[in-house]
This record gives structure tokens, sequence and C-alpha cells, in this order.
């Protein structure tokens, strides 16, 4: 009989190897549900600074012109923290020119890149993959990790809106709550609540339902139409922001 079989049949040190062990394994789980916990933890820290920068834009009363001011949009689209392109005009891309007017650009992307792009997402990313729900959808497709189901949206994601005509969405916003079946947004591009209580076009707050709702539904931020409802949620991988090790 080897030593170590012998010592585990004496009755009251096999019992303190057996506790060792269940110790063993109880920390083991401890340690795995800890290293869980602060993925999430890490995941709804930087959903807050996203929210709060998307909110601090909002704050600035960023309004289409004429009624506004095009500098702060043309930021978004060509700014270091938006999609970073040359142009502000849609109709003239291989040109270097400002946004001026409204619908030189279908901006709603580029606002929810420049609030990324000031909690470090890669301008890779935000260059190459949101300047529509096309390109939102192609770069969902290419990492699982960038999928949300529509019933795990947390504030900070990326929500794609339709009214479910066109199966990848018409329309980019950023989560900035959740309360049950309807989602508070905050939006660029859009109609909706400004910081100043009127309704206008720009940077908006206003809410989008997850289900498809009556004619007569109406946002309780806004007042307007609920038509546009939940379609997609993406957010993206931890190493698609800077300082990561890809």
């Amino acid at each position: 009989m080897k030593a170590a079989e012998y010592v585990r049949r004496l009755p009251l040190v096999g019992r303190a190897i057996e506790h060792l062990e269940e110790m063993r394994i109880t920390l083991e789980r401890h340690d795995a549900r800890g290293r869980g916990m602060a993925a999430v933890d890490a995941l709804a820290s930087r959903g807050d600074a996203i929210v709060a920068a998307a909110l601090a834009e909002w704050r600035k009363h960023v309004e289409e012109p004429p009624a506004g001011d095009a500098a702060q949009i043309d930021a978004y689209i060509r700014g270091e923290f938006g999609l970073g392109w040359g142009s502000g005009n849609r109709r003239r891309l291989n040109e270097r020119v400002e946004y001026v007017s409204n619908r030189d650009f279908e901006w709603c992307g580029a606002f929810a890149a420049h609030c990324y792009g000031r909690v470090g997402l890669k301008l890779t990313a935000r260059r190459r993959d949101f300047a529509s729900c096309y390109r939102l959808q192609r770069w969902a497709g290419e990492d699982k990790r960038r999928r949300v189901a529509l019933a795990d949206i947390a504030p900070g994601n990326i929500l794609i809106v339709g009214d479910g005509r066109v199966p990848r969405g018409t329309h980019i916003t950023i989560v900035e709550r959740v309360a049950g079946d309807i989602i508070h947004t905050i939006e660029g591009n859009a109609r909706g609540l400004l910081p100043d209580g009127s309704i206008g076009e720009g940077v908006i707050r206003r809410t989008r339902p997850i289900r498809k709702m009556g004619r007569f539904a109406r946002c309780e931020v806004s007042g307007l139409s609920m038509r546009l409802r939940a379609l997609h949620a993406y957010r993206p991988a931890d190493d698609d922001f800077d300082g990561s090790e890809a």
C-alpha cells in the first residue's frame, strides 16, 4: 500500500484532507464568480461613461441649422472623436467639406461614434463601421461579442430602430436607460426633446419601444410618434477600445 493511501485511511487525516479539498473548490468558484462580476462592473462603468458623454452633448443644445450652429455636428462627422471622415456632405464624399446645412449628412451614427470616441473606442472602428445601420450590422456580424439581445439591453448600448420594413433598421441611437418595454434614448440627427424643453431636430432625448406600438402611441418624453421601435442592439468588444492588447 502506498504511503499516501495509507494516510488517507486514517479517519481524522482523511476528513481533514477532504475538508481542504472542499475549501479549494469553493475558493476557485468564488474567484471565478468575482472575475465575472468584475467584467459586469466594467461593462456597467463603461456604459455609464458613454451615457454621460451623450448627455453632455445633449446639454450643449446642438440643433440643426439654421436654428443651430452646424459646427458641432461637423465635429461629430469629421472630428477626432467622431467618424473622422474628411467630408461632412454625403454628396461630396471625395472632398474635404464641412457640414453646413440640414440633410448634408445623416449623422446619427456620427453622434454615436463621438460619444464612444470620448470613452476610447478606436478610430478604426468608428471610421469604418459607425456611419450607417448597414455598417454596424456588418461590424456586429464579425464578432458575436458585439451583439446584444433586446432582452439584455443596457445603458450605453447602441440601439438600432426602425419600422421593420428595412430589417437592418434605419436610425442609430444610444440607450440612456431601460424601463420595461420602453427604452429611453439619446440621439443625434433626430427630432425630440431639446435641453430647453422645446421639441426640435438635433441631439435629442426620447423613448423607443421594444415592441410594435399602436398608431396613436406617443413618446412620454417628447410627445412624438413611437412608430420606430427597437430592432437590434450592439456594443463594442473590450479589444475595440484603445488600451486593449489587440
